[in-house]
């Protein structure tokens, strides 16, 4: 029998979807944006060693606008 995560459980999880700001990212960055990229990893890399990133990653298929996804745990 399964129960449902309830809210503080450490099983609740989110599920983010990365879409891009602009339609030709990332392909053409400007200099902010490769900033904010840089950025975005280095907060990844520290939720993961929080133990609050479970994983992240970019899809290998471009499905509508989505590029990549990550699951947190409820922090």
């Amino acid at each position: 029998m399964h129960s449902r995560p309830t809210r503080g459980d450490s099983r609740m999880q989110w599920l983010y979807r990365v879409v891009p700001a602009r339609p030709d990212m990332p392909g053409a960055p400007t200099p902010e944006g490769s900033a904010l990229a840089s950025a975005h990893v280095d907060y990844l890399c520290h939720l993961k060693e929080k133990g609050v990133l479970i994983l992240a990653g970019h899809t290998q298929e471009h499905v509508g606008t989505i590029r990549g996804l990550a699951v947190n745990r409820r922090c």
